[in-house]
This record gives C-alpha cells, structure tokens and sequence, in this order.
C-alpha cells in the first residue's frame, strides 16, 4: 500500500469510495471552497493503483485560530481492518505537524479507535465541541505547535455542519 497525496485524477474514484451522496457532496463542496487544504488530502493505494483508502484535512478554527478539521478516514469496505485508515491517519497527522498546524479536531464514531493517534476528548484542552450533540464523539489532538492558550469552540467548515 501507498499513500500519497490526492491527486486531481484521483477525484473519480475518491468520490466512489465515499460511501454515500451526502459524504460525496460535502467534498465536493469543501474541495470548491477557500477551507480545502490541498496538501493534506491523502489517499492510500493498493498495489494495483486502486484508490482504498482517503482522508482530508479543512481549514477549521478554535475561536478565532486556525486549526485543522479531518474527516475521518474512508477505508474500502473489504480492506477495513488491514491497517489502512491507520497508515492514512499517520500520514495525515505528521504531515499538519510538519506544515506547523497546532491542532487538530474530529467528530468520529466510534471514537476510541481514534484515542491510539493521540486524540483525546476536547473538554481535556479547553475546546468545546460545536454542537453540544456531538460532545461524546468530538475529538481534538494537540500538535507541535500547540499551546494551552488556545481555547474556545472548534468551528467547521460550513459543509460539515449542514448536514
């Protein structure tokens, strides 16, 4: 398995991946806005070239900071287990460190698979989920250049909260 960047000749079979309109929409949608991160979209490949595996990184904020909003890890039905969503969560994560993100935050169910990347409840760093709803399965995992004083509300992109 390979992971790399997305590409945009990757865009057809991300969307296919994705295993619901609703979820393909809101990429498209974030992939058109001025949130879109292009150096932290990432897709894993098996050895055939095939498209497995993608995970995206948005431009979210904590008041009034950037931080970083994931999607979580879309893994192909028949290779979920197989350590792919892990080699696309790693990949994802050491690249925002090293592009000097300070945090980052996710809504993911279940949530204790991401607990092994670092994450923790963000009640623990002073961030508040933005909906109240979402308390249980709002995640935040503090990056290199983090610090305690940044506190608040995490914010997503527009797509995510619409739906």
């Amino acid at each position: 398995m390979i992971v790399r960047r997305e590409r945009s000749s990757d865009i057809d079979a991300v969307r296919d991946l994705l295993d619901t309109a609703s979820l393909q929409a809101i990429v498209d949608e974030l992939r058109r806005s001025d949130v879109w991160l292009q150096a932290l979209s990432f897709v894993a490949l098996e050895t055939t070239g095939d498209v497995v595996g993608y995970v995206v990184g948005t431009r979210g904020r904590v008041g009034s900071s950037p931080a970083l909003a994931l999607g979580p890890p879309t893994i192909h039905p028949q290779l979920r287990g197989r350590g792919v969503g892990q080699a696309l969560m790693h990949t994802i994560l050491g690249a925002a460190d090293a592009l000097g993100e300070t945090i980052a935050g996710l809504v993911a169910d279940p949530a204790a698979y991401f607990l092994r990347f670092g994450f923790a409840p963000g009640d623990a760093y002073g961030v508040a989920a933005p909906v109240p709803e979402w308390e249980p399965y709002f995640l935040v995992r503090p990056l290199t250049a983090y610090t305690p004083a940044l506190r608040g509300t995490f914010v997503f992109p527009e797509p995510f909260t619409r739906r």
